[in-house]
């Protein structure tokens, strides 16, 4: 398990002892290039594994191959639950999925206009320290500014700044 894969670790809510670790991995596809999936393994520990055991690995966040990576883990208001946020890069597609109570609700998916180029394969995002605030960088796009429902886990209000823009 390489350390470039990996993403965060989440608590289950409801069991103490059981967490679930969230992360990527690469499957080729047939023109040479990768896709990113989002995968999750579960551990937990109890007195004969104090360091923890695998119950479940590899376990597929979404049956669905797609372009993402990075994905951003943001406390939900109520602060028991969580939103894991990601963008099929290099379109206008963000995706967000509820873990609460041990499981993944989702995807969902939300469409809005920033603009992308054809191949934008260096996009990023980050959230702010609160999560009311999600920021994506385009290699050739652009930077991106939006706000985050930590209750619904939709994005409003975006602001976007290409290259180009002057600061004042």
């Amino acid at each position: 398990f390489l350390l470039d894969k990996f993403g965060c670790v989440l608590p289950d809510a409801k069991n103490n002892n059981k967490y679930f670790m969230i992360y990527r991995n690469y499957d080729d596809t047939d023109s040479g290039g990768q896709i990113f999936l989002l995968r999750y393994s579960t551990i937990e520990f109890d007195t004969q594994h104090k360091l923890g055991i695998v119950k479940e690995k590899d376990k597929s966040i979404l049956n669905k191959l797609f372009h993402v990576n990075h994905f951003d883990v943001i406390k939900h208001a109520n602060v028991y639950d969580y939103w894991i946020l990601t963008y099929n890069y290099a379109s206008d597609t963000a995706i967000t999925f509820l873990f609460k109570d041990g499981s993944f609700i989702g995807p969902n998916y939300q469409f809005f206009r920033i603009p992308v180029g054809r191949y934008n394969w260096a996009s990023s995002s980050c959230s702010s320290p609160d999560g009311t605030i999600n920021v994506r960088f385009d290699a050739r796009a652009g930077l991106s500014v939006m706000n985050f429902d930590r209750n619904t886990g939709l994005l409003s209000n975006l602001k976007y700044y290409p290259f180009w823009t002057q600061f004042s």
